[in-house]
């Protein structure tokens, strides 16, 4: 393996040739931008204002794969470069550096976002799904924090997952629907479990995993909810309200919640847990309650139908 490692930071250093000033601060940038916050912003627009059965694809893939990554992450326990080499350096992680999870990350939205948007143009979809992730990726190297071997496998297991999202996640949902919501959210809560079996540490994505799911499950029971209806201005609320809705319990129960010691792990677990829960369930149900927004079966009903 050393010499793998040995051979990634040869390919980091090739790359840091091109080095200057503004290609330093977009590096930078998204270091910063491409991990929660640009999946936040995306996911809750989806959610709230454009469509929300594909806000769930894409939320499913993308905590199922960090769930993934942070789990593979704890068990191979790889040094980031800059540990080895510290003058290839320009940003630091807390966490380990095999896979890389922003490139991960990216693999598993983008794609899913190319896909669902059928009426963008076809280049567009194609720069999307492909050309943002492969970019982001090399920017990972560029800012010396990832091995190319990270990269790669980031990138592999984000698109593995996208993948099976696109070709297989409405037919799964078709074959569930007929369950009891009971035996749906068991079905959940096992594959929680299995994600929680491969790592212990760090349970964050898989609590945000069950939670968007027990949501998406309750939500569905309830009549689900439309994001595509509604004037400008209800949108614009619902985002608001329901980001306020979403991320106040995340950050107060980060504020009193214990971060180190033996529970931390079932504290980070629950606090991801309901901050999904919250932007998926208890927000659309108070943007329909308030008018600033109907359910998917109000919307259905064709006018003059229950005339």
């Amino acid at each position: 393996m050393e010499d793998i490692y040995e051979w990634g930071l040869q390919v980091i250093r090739a790359i840091q040739t091109i080095r200057c000033a503004p290609l330093d601060v977009l590096g930078k940038f998204i270091h910063v931008v491409f991990n929660s916050p640009i999946y936040i912003v995306i996911l809750l627009f989806y959610a709230f204002c454009v469509d929300y059965r594909k806000a769930r694809k894409m939320g499913f893939s993308l905590l199922f794969t960090q769930a993934l990554v942070t789990g593979i992450k704890n068990r191979l326990c790889v040094p980031r470069p800059y540990t080895r080499d510290p003058s290839v350096g320009l940003a630091t992680e807390s966490s380990w550096s095999t896979p890389s999870g922003h490139s991960a990350g990216a693999a598993a939205v983008f794609p899913v976002m190319g896909v669902v948007e059928k009426k963008w143009k076809r280049w567009v979809r194609i720069v999307v799904a492909a050309v943002v992730p492969l970019f982001i990726g090399v920017s990972r190297c560029y800012v010396g924090v990832h091995y190319p071997t990270d990269v790669l496998s980031g990138l592999c297991l984000g698109y593995m997952v996208a993948l099976f999202v696109v070709l297989f996640l409405d037919q799964i949902d078709v074959k569930l629907s007929g369950l009891r919501t009971s035996y749906r959210i068991l079905i959940a809560a096992l594959v929680t479990y299995l994600l929680l079996l491969l790592d212990n540490v760090d349970s964050s994505m898989t609590g945000g995993f069950f939670g968007l799911e027990l949501g998406c499950i309750l939500l569905e029971k309830q009549g689900g909810f439309d994001a595509s209806k509604g004037t400008i201005k209800q949108k614009v609320l619902r985002f608001l309200l329901g980001a306020a809705i979403t991320l106040v319990p995340y950050l107060l129960m980060k504020l009193f919640f214990p971060s180190e010691g033996e529970l931390r792990a079932l504290f980070r677990f629950i606090r991801y847990l309901v901050t999904c829960f919250m932007a998926l369930y208890v927000s659309p149900l108070v943007f329909i309650k308030l008018g600033l927004g109907e359910s998917a079966k109000a919307s259905s009903v064709p006018e003059g139908a229950a005339e």
